[in-house]
């Protein structure tokens, strides 16, 4: 494949499909919890409709692209309450208005969302550190040359689980997170 002209070639090596580990369903999202973080995923906002007909303006922020900073969009559709816009610029879709920063706050500060977290993540913990982050700590200790009992430091940029960086740390990895 060539990259841009330069005349250099870049590959992705796949690995054979017995070399991947399964992921354990039941480990994974026990208890149905995944069902339930899905069933519920709107509640906050479901309430908010609820008490005022609609999501209320004074809770909104228009925001510009958070890919290339353009502030020109078209409307793209509307799901849960909430509108999604396309970027006349880069074409990436994303909600437009979003609900100010409070807002989450108290969203995410709440019991009711800390119960769904509770029962979501903190059941899977530990089979995710095991399963996910030991796979990605060998990956990357493969990728970057060394063995893969290395502990090579790591950055952990916008990740969404914690699994990985809490298994390189524990392997005495030096970590940052952003």
């Amino acid at each position: 494949m060539d990259r841009g002209g330069r005349g250099s070639e870049f590959t992705i090596r796949y690995r054979s499909v017995s070399k991947y580990v399964p992921v354990d369903v039941a480990q994974l999202r026990p208890k149905g919890s995944y069902k339930q973080l899905l069933e519920q995923r709107t509640h906050p906002i479901d309430h908010l409709v609820e008490q005022h007909g609609s999501v209320p303006p004074s809770l909104l922020q228009e925001r510009a692209c958070p890919t290339c900073e353009s502030t020109e969009s078209r409307h793209e559709l509307d799901k849960d309450h909430l509108t999604l816009v396309r970027c006349t610029h880069c074409d990436i879709v994303y909600v437009n208005p979003i609900f100010d920063e409070a807002h989450y706050h108290e969203t995410y500060g709440s019991t009711y969302y800390q119960r769904i977290v509770r029962d979501l993540g903190e059941a899977s913990h530990d089979y995710r550190v095991r399963r996910f982050g030991t796979e990605r700590v060998d990956a990357t200790a493969r990728h970057l040359g060394g063995p893969t009992d290395a502990t090579p430091a790591c950055l952990d940029v916008g990740a969404p689980g914690l699994s990985w960086r809490r298994r390189a740390i524990a392997a005495g990895a030096p970590a940052a997170l952003t």
